[in-house]
Order: structure tokens, then sequence, then C-alpha cells
């Protein structure tokens, strides 16, 4: 284990100072933290800011698409197909059903 990549949360109610020694260094404790799949987890356990974080990151892809949605030779069909494809995927991606 690294002792500057790995970090801990507590997750609850009761939040507390933790003291987590990795050797002699002290790990580093952090409020949200989001995992290698793409989730926030922050440390109230709500979900609102990782639902934030999912529709800034498909506000951010819908304007990076401006040249499909501007672009004259593809059909409207066409663009709507790519933009649900695109922004579904982002929006859903590691999200419960």
């Amino acid at each position: 284990m690294s002792d500057t990549k790995t970090e801990v949360q507590t997750i609850g109610k009761d939040q507390h100072e933790l003291c987590i020694k990795l050797g002699d260094a002290r790990l580093q404790q952090n409020k949200d933290f989001v995992y290698y799949i793409g989730g926030l987890i922050s440390d109230d356990n709500d979900c609102n800011k990782d639902i934030t974080r999912r529709i800034g990151l498909a506000s951010s892809a819908v304007r990076q698409l401006s040249t499909v949605r501007n672009a004259k030779d593809l059909s409207s069909s066409t663009k709507l197909l790519v933009y649900r494809t695109l922004m579904q995927a982002i929006v859903l991606y590691n999200s419960e059903t």
C-alpha cells in the first residue's frame, strides 16, 4: 500500500476525525471521494453531489458535441441518436437501477 495514494473516509451522521497510520505516515481523511469507476461518495451518505457531478459531466459533453449538433450533413434523427447514446452513458454510468 502507498501512504500517498491511500485515503480514509467516514460515512454517516456521526462524523469524527480519524487517525489511521500506514507505517509512520498518517492517512489523509476526505469528505468526498471519487472512486475508480466514476461514482462520488460523500461523507454525509447523500447522493445529490454524485447526481450533480454526473449532470455536470453530461453538460460538458453536450457542449463538446456542438460540431455534431451544428453539422448540416447529419439528419436530426442521427443527431438525436448520438445525443441519447452519449448522454445516457455518461449520466447512468455505474448507477444502480
